[in-house]
């Protein structure tokens, strides 16, 4: 599972969504943690900033995701990076 999820962390839906979407919206903070270092690791560091921040259709990034849900524990995580 973890190969599958590194080849696809960054794939985005019709939305352009990403995995990160569906993480902050109604996963753990765990969950949400494991992707963003699983991205570092498949990606490096560098590349992590526009991971987070990268933006929807709407105009929504991960935080904004989170943040509309009340997903507390996605919140302090996507923060601290």
């Amino acid at each position: 599972m973890i190969d599958e999820f590194k080849a696809d962390a960054k794939k985005k839906d019709n939305n352009n969504n990403t995995v990160l979407f569906s993480a902050a919206n109604n996963c753990s903070g765990k969950v949400v943690k494991l992707i963003i270092e699983q991205c570092i690791e498949s990606f490096g560091r560098d590349k992590l900033e526009g991971f987070i921040n990268h933006k929807n259709k709407d105009g929504m990034d991960a935080l904004d995701i989170a943040l509309n849900s009340r997903n507390e524990k996605a919140i302090e995580v996507l923060r601290s990076y």
